[in-house]
């Protein structure tokens, strides 16, 4: 799994909601290694790419929850990048 994934999936888990804020988003690029940051289609990509394999579902925009509660607890649990 993509590292851009792995941190959506992270973040997702934790209850952050707001995924294209600036914070976040300089976040993301710094755990990512891209000093400058990342733009919103990288996470926009990640979240189609997590919803295409049903492990995410849209509920509403900007709302997304996982399919499997139980692997939602895993990432909860596991350090990710």
């Amino acid at each position: 799994m993509l590292a851009a994934d792995q941190l959506i999936l992270f973040m997702i888990a934790n209850g952050k909601s707001d995924l294209y804020s600036q914070s976040v988003m300089a976040s993301f690029g710094k755990k990512l290694g891209m000093d400058d940051g990342i733009s919103k289609n990288t996470i926009l990509n990640a979240l189609i790419r997590l919803c295409d394999k049903n492990i995410l579902t849209r509920m509403e925009y900007g709302i997304y929850q996982f399919e499997d509660e139980a692997f939602a607890e895993w990432v909860k649990a596991v350090e990710i990048v």
